[in-house]
């Protein structure tokens, strides 16, 4: 905060105050979502859904900017994928219910 006000940069919300108002108004509606969508979902849900996120980030990092992982980042990223595959399968393979209830483990997302 010292570095920005003795530098002047602070001028910038002042000069481009469409940007700051958009940037706030993106906020605030992502934050808004997110609680529509814990509370038709789970917050397993919004975990997984960030964890695919991130994936696509990486995977667009390697393949437009052709940056580089270490063998350990390949390993996580395949543990996340093979997490999020079992997690699909596992949520989508129907369970014997009593009484012609739904055969679904759980009825809030299904990938």
């Amino acid at each position: 905060y010292k570095d920005m006000m003795a530098s002047g940069k602070h001028a910038m919300i002042v000069q481009h105050p469409g940007i700051f108002l958009a940037c706030t108004g993106l906020g605030a509606a992502v934050n808004a979502l997110s609680v529509a969508l814990v509370s038709l979902t789970s917050g397993l849900t919004i975990k997984l859904m960030g964890h695919v996120r991130n994936l696509l980030l990486v995977a667009v990092g390697l393949l437009a900017f052709r940056e580089s992982l270490t063998p350990q980042e390949y390993v996580g990223y395949a543990v996340t994928l093979g997490g999020l595959g079992w997690y699909t399968f596992e949520r989508n393979t129907p369970t014997h219910v009593p009484n012609g209830q739904n055969s679904r483990k759980n009825n809030d997302f299904h990938m």
